[in-house]
C-alpha cells in the first residue's frame, strides 16, 4: 500500500504546494522505530486512519506543520468540527486497534487530547514516547544521529536514545536524505510552475504559520 502527501503554503497571495513524497508500510515501521506493527492495509483510508491515530499522540500541542489538512483539520488549520458531533457516543473519526511489536493489542481513539487520554492512548503516547536504544536500517531519523556513520556486520545504526517523533517531520526529512535534497521543490497550485520558496520544511524549529500538509486525493 502507498499514498502521498505534500505540503502546502501561501506565497505571494499564491497557493503553493510541494512535490509530492511518498508513504508505504516499511516507511512507517521506521517512523514507528518499530515499536508498533504495520497493519496490512486494506484501503488508503485505513492507511491514513494508522497514520493520523498515532500521530495525534505525539504531534507538537503549538508550532510544527499542521496536518492532515481536508481531513483531520479543516483549512484554518483547526479539528475538523465534523469530527466533533454533539452525539454522545460517536465514534469521531474512528477506534482502530493497534497492536504493539510485543503482541498488545490496545484500542486508540483517533482524536487530538491536549489533556487527560483514554487508557489506550495513553499507553501509546508512553510506547512511542519512551527514549531507547534501537538499530536500524537508515542512518539518520529526524534530528536523531547514530553512535556511528558506518553500519555494524548487520548494516545496521545503532541509535543509543531516540523516540518517535511527529509524522511529517520524520518523512519529509527522510525524503530529503533519500532524494540527496536540501529543500523540498514547490509548485504553484494552479499552474504547476516550479517556483522558488526557501523554508526549511518539514523539520523546521520556526515554519511557517500558514505552512501545512495534506494527503493527495
Amino acid at each position: 500500500m502507498k499514498i502521498n502527501l505534500f505540503l502546502s503554503a501561501k506565497y505571494d497571495n499564491t497557493s503553493i504546494q510541494s512535490e509530492l513524497i511518498e508513504i508505504n508500510s516499511e516507511l512507517l515501521d521506521i517512523w514507528l522505530l518499530n515499536r508498533v506493527k504495520i497493519p496490512n492495509f486494506n484501503s488508503s483510508e485505513e492507511m491514513k486512519q494508522f497514520i493520523v491515530g498515532l500521530n495525534l499522540l505525539i504531534e507538537p500541542i503549538m508550532g510544527g506543520i499542521v496536518g492532515p489538512v481536508g481531513y483531520f483539520y479543516n483549512a484554518d488549520l483547526k479539528p475538523n468540527p465534523d469530527f466533533f458531533p454533539s452525539i454522545p457516543d460517536h465514534k469521531l473519526l474512528g477506534e482502530i486497534e493497534v497492536e504493539t511489536t510485543d503482541g498488545k493489542k490496545i484500542e486508540l481513539e483517533i482524536k487530538r487530547f491536549n489533556s487527560e487520554m483514554p487508557s489506550g492512548n495513553q499507553e501509546l503516547f508512553e510506547t512511542l514516547s519512551k527514549k531507547t536504544s534501537i538499530k536500524l536500517k537508515i542512518g539518520h531519523y529526524c534530528y536523531y544521529w547514530p553512535e556511528s556513520s558506518n553500519p555494524d556486520n548487520e548494516g545496521l545504526f545503532t541509535f543509543p536514545e531516540i523516540k518517535v517523533e511527529h509524522f511529517i517531520s520524520f518523512i519529509t526529512a527522510h525524503h530529503l536524505k533519500v532524494n540527496d535534497k536540501n529543500e523540498l521543490d514547490w509548485y504553484k497550485s494552479n499552474t504547476n510552475d516550479k517556483i522558488d520558496f526557501p523554508v526549511q520544511s518539514g523539520f523546521s524549529s520556526n515554519p511557517r504559520s500558514d505552512e501545512h500538509w495534506c494527503f493527495e486525493i
